[in-house]
């Protein structure tokens, strides 16, 4: 009699797939379970899957990220193109409208003008005898 011949037929050739292993908290190790269970997969398909799903999602926000770099080095002259007049403010860049008059500065009244100059007179006081 013949002795059977032990391990993989001969033939079937597996894609290669070499293991990866990492130590997880039982967490998550339980959580990847119950995932993989609700899933219909292997704890090993669960976690490629995942795996994939996280590389997928972070190759889509360096994609949006590149896209409002795009947009922000376009942004200006694309406004510029179309008309808009840009004003710089205290609180920093606004646009104005095709045609819309740009807004002038009022002088600071004398009253307002001298308050600012006794605040910062007596906040100089102040810090010296400090």
């Amino acid at each position: 009699m013949k002795k059977p011949r032990l391990g993989r037929p001969p033939g079937r050739k597996a894609a290669l797939r070499p293991p990866l292993t990492a130590r997880v908290s039982e967490e998550f190790y339980a959580r990847v379970k119950e995932s993989a269970r609700q899933n219909g997969r292997t704890i090993s398909e669960e976690l490629m899957f995942r795996a994939a799903a996280g590389f997928e999602f972070a190759d889509a926000v360096a994609r949006v990220q590149e896209f409002e770099r795009m947009i922000d080095r376009n942004f200006d002259a694309a406004l510029r193109a179309r008309g808009y007049t840009p004003v710089q403010d205290v609180t920093g860049v606004f646009w104005l409208s095709p045609g819309m008059p740009i807004p002038q500065r009022q002088p600071l009244s004398p009253e307002l003008r001298d308050a600012i100059t006794e605040a910062v007179r007596q906040a100089l006081t102040e810090a010296k005898g400090a």
